[in-house]
């Protein structure tokens, strides 16, 4: 596959989980794993909320280049930038709810499709995992471990230290452990079957797209 194809795809990705991490904010149901941590760590430590997630995100980064670096390259950079500017920007742009229970349910239920898609779609491009995506792929393609696994024993590690601080803990909370490793997870095999043609599990593919021809 063709360097720039990768690159779209990444940035592709990207807009789609930021989007979906923007709808899931407005429909306040809950945070999502690593915003649990992050809104914690906000009201324990003398820490704002971005300054949180830069923290777990250098310590997860330092993981995956000790634990498996091929997981940390230039598109890990591009992604954390990318996706702190797009969801600034989506935040202002989507409507609010105003108590709507019908509009809550939509943004939540399109908010968590839309998530777990975006990561599996820039995760694809393998061009550098996002630092969260890449501790979840590297404990996978390390251990031959399914994502759907992974993921749910991620998401509810994090999700217990985060509302331990007091992070926000909601129903949205607990559909994304159940849902969004299976979103990752089947994303992925979509995006190998539409670009390659195959059919293979999360821990099968080996994500060593073929180089620019």
């Amino acid at each position: 596959m063709r360097i720039t194809k990768r690159w779209m795809i990444l940035i592709v990705g990207t807009l789609i989980a930021a989007f979906g991490m923007c709808l899931l904010d407005v429909a306040d149901q809950g945070q999502v794993t690593m915003a649990v941590l992050w809104d914690g760590m906000s009201k324990k430590l003398p820490l704002s909320l971005g300054q949180s997630c830069y923290v777990t995100s250098i310590f997860m980064i330092i993981f995956s280049l000790f634990y498996d670096k091929s997981q940390v390259r230039a598109g890990t950079v591009v992604h954390f930038v990318l996706y702190g500017l797009a969801t600034d920007l989506f935040d202002r742009l989507i409507p609010r709810i105003h108590g709507s229970l019908l509009l809550i349910i939509l943004y939540a239920a399109i908010g968590i499709l839309l998530l777990g898609m975006g990561i599996g779609i820039y995760a694809y491009a393998n061009l550098g995992r996002g630092p969260y995506e890449g501790v979840c792929f590297a404990l996978c393609e390390k251990n031959n471990w399914q994502m759907k696994y992974v993921r749910a024993v991620c998401d509810g590690f994090f999700i217990v230290l985060g509302w331990m601080l007091g992070g926000a803990v909601g129903i949205v909370t607990v559909i994304n452990i159940v849902f969004c490793g299976y979103l990752i997870q089947l994303t992925t095999q979509g995006m190998s079957w539409l670009f390659e043609g195959k059919n293979l599990s999360l821990v099968e593919a080996d994500y060593d797209v073929k180089e620019p021809v």
